[in-house]
């Protein structure tokens, strides 16, 4: 999947600033949720942040269970880029 910093990060690249995931896995869904260390600069701009591909390891397949963004309550269901 790919993750994308939402606050402005001065287009950084978030290397070793994201945090997680964590991961939740339920019968019906899995639920991640992701974190970014904020940078410390007194001044950022908003021009856009790149995403980063991360490989997530489940416990079972993902079969029909939906994916969930897990930093949102209630937790908002991912829908993949070519919808």
């Amino acid at each position: 999947m790919l993750a994308t910093e939402v606050e402005c990060a001065s287009g950084r690249e978030m290397g070793d600033a994201l945090q997680g995931p964590q991961v939740v896995e339920t019968k019906t869904a899995v639920l991640l949720a992701f974190a970014a260390i904020p940078l410390a600069e007194p001044e950022v701009n908003c021009q856009g942040n790149p995403s980063t591909p991360v490989t997530i390891e489940l416990a079972q397949p993902l079969g029909v269970r939906t994916i969930h963004d897990g930093s949102y309550v209630p937790p908002k269901p991912l829908k993949p880029e070519s919808e």
